[in-house]
């Protein structure tokens, strides 16, 4: 599973651009500049800033100050998220140890959020132990492997990730191994081991975790949790964890699924034809959300074109759909064409919609417009084949 980083920034901008509270806040009502650093990398360097100006009542700024900084591991890779504010009230300074930042919880799935750092801390850097560091190496290196040695390996990190002491980096290094975990079928044995060693990681996390502001509870489902509830929910994998955030993540993907049953989108193709979902009454309706950049997403896209090609006769409707710009979809599809359409979701309407905080996901439809089959990560020709079982393509 894949996330976009100027999408992040987007959402980041976007949901974090609120007004302080109370008298013990500074308040700050636009977000200046945001960027992710992706293995130690600077944030400017890594990813283009971005400015936005989206609040209610913009005001006179002084200073730049550092709101908040994310670390996690996604996909293998070790990155800071890093916020800053501007100050509306240059004479005060930051009170506040800790701030919940509210974000989307499809968001927060994509991070693989794991703690906020004190504001203005130090550029925080993971330090991996003797016995971490060769299994963050080795997960790094899962997506250079075929898929059955890869396999093998996945279902080793899952063991030895599980023997390690309880340290913070732990959880770091299960997350990690559990967002690749999934990049197409390596076999149930392995991903029910993934998925235990999660659950074992999330279970020696402390009881109750520090409140950023005392007196108001933490609303955020932590994505680990939400990862947890994937796994169980949609690759049907079994875990006996009892705590309330994977109550609350199944929950809210059972919440999410329900808004899915029911969405309703048009966009454009790269023919200039336009699409919409409910206009397609009749058909079987793949919608698969995926990006040039993404490795998973074009690894399935040969097989996800042949299954096109073999049961459009039958009514099968494959909507691609990218948040790039036309140009640059047109320009790798030049190097990798497909049969079915491709559609452009720039301003990441659908996606949002969607709730779409990973690629590649892919959603089916039955002939009645319901939602039928879905999919978390990458899908094997034969994973697909499955899912379209379930709406009568055979």
């Amino acid at each position: 599973m894949c996330f976009d980083p100027e999408a992040l920034l987007f959402e980041l901008g976007r949901e974090t651009c609120q007004p302080a509270g109370n008298n013990d806040e500074v308040g700050v009502e636009s977000v200046d500049r945001v960027g992710v650093a992706v293995d130690g990398q600077p944030p400017n360097e890594a990813i283009r800033a971005e400015r936005f100006t989206n609040c209610d009542k913009p005001r006179e700024f002084s200073g730049p100050a550092v709101r908040s900084q994310i670390v996690g591991l996604h996909c293998g890779h070790a990155f800071t998220v890093y916020e800053s504010g501007l100050e509306t009230k240059p004479d005060k300074r930051w009170r506040i140890g800790y701030r919940e930042i509210m974000l989307r919880p499809a968001f927060a799935t994509a991070l693989a959020l794991l703690f906020v750092c004190h504001l203005g801390a130090q550029d925080p850097k993971i330090i991996w132990t003797a016995q971490e560091a060769p299994l963050y190496a080795k997960i790094r290196g899962l997506r250079d492997l075929p898929d059955k040695p890869r396999a093998a390996a996945t279902k080793q990190l899952a063991l030895d990730i599980r023997a390690l002491p309880v340290t913070a980096n732990k959880l770091q290094l299960a997350t990690g191994l559990t967002n690749l975990s999934t990049e197409g079928d390596f076999g149930r044995d392995t991903l029910q081991e993934v998925t235990t060693t999660l659950a074992q990681c999330l279970r020696e996390l402390p009881p109750h975790p520090p409140d950023p502001r005392p007196g108001k509870p933490v609303s955020l489902i932590a994505a680990p949790f939400l990862s947890l509830a994937q796994l169980v929910k949609y690759e049907h994998m079994q875990t006996s964890l009892n705590h309330p955030q994977f109550d609350l993540a199944m929950a809210k993907l059972a919440a999410d699924d329900a808004e899915r049953d029911e969405a309703d989108f048009t966009l454009t193709d790269l023919n200039g034809q336009k699409w919409n979902r409910r206009g397609l009454m009749g058909k079987v309706v793949v919608v698969n959300f995926w990006a040039t950049w993404c490795p998973p997403c074009r690894k399935e896209m040969p097989d996800l074109d042949a299954l096109y090609k073999k049961f459009k006769s039958q009514g099968l409707i494959v909507l691609a759909i990218s948040d790039e710009q036309d140009v640059k979809v047109r320009s790798f599809l030049k190097q990798r064409p497909v049969r079915y359409p491709v559609l452009i979701d720039t301003d990441r309407r659908v996606n949002e919609l969607y709730r779409v905080e990973g690629i590649p996901k892919t959603y089916i439809y039955g002939r009645d417009g319901k939602l039928v089959a879905e999919s978390i990560d990458m899908r094997t020709r034969g994973q697909f084949l499955e899912m379209l079982a379930q709406a009568g393509i055979r």
